[in-house]
């Protein structure tokens, strides 16, 4: 596992309904009690509604608080996702706050690749996330669907044991 949490806006930064910032890493759900107002007991899986705190204690946002606690998470680490407003400036001001309590500004991939290095995902699937996101039409958008799925890592894993017995003499 990796020792920093990292933190980012997962949706698209524009004025939406919806706004989501994903924070993963060791000690996430410590850093979230100072970052948001939150219940005695947080329950993993479930929505929680608190609000995101300046560090004066005044509420910068509004919105569902979920922990995922590790390694049952998208990147096998703890995960929390703050679902707030999805205004740019809101958004924005949501993310400072994390970083401002010890979370690093997550660079472009860095959640899949933690899934991958974690064992969450075979290098095809963290692969497919992107085309998954790239996808411009059905087909494109289904291949990417059975690569995620990882069907192509499974085809690779089984070609190796195939090709292994016949490799080893050749080696040898």
């Amino acid at each position: 596992m990796i020792n920093d949490p990292i933190a980012a806006i997962s949706t698209a930064l524009g004025e939406a309904a919806i706004s989501v910032v994903r924070v993963s890493g060791p000690q996430a759900l410590q850093i979230a009690a100072r970052v948001a107002r939150l219940p005695a007991k947080v329950m993993p899986r479930m929505a929680h509604l608190v609000p995101i705190v300046d560090e004066k204690g005044g509420a910068l946002d509004h919105g569902l608080l979920l922990y995922f606690k590790g390694p049952a998470s998208y990147t096998g680490e703890d995960v929390i996702e703050f679902h707030g407003h999805g205004g740019v400036l809101v958004t924005q001001r949501v993310l400072e706050r994390w970083l401002a309590c010890g979370v690093r500004a997550a660079d472009p991939g860095e959640f899949t690749q933690r899934a991958f290095l974690n064992g969450k995902m075979d290098l095809t699937q963290a692969e497919a996330v992107m085309d998954l996101i790239h996808a411009q039409s059905t087909l494109a958008l289904r291949a990417a669907n059975e690569q995620l799925g990882g069907a192509i890592g499974r085809e690779a894993a089984a070609m190796q044991q195939d090709i292994i017995p016949v490799l080893a003499p050749v080696e040898a």
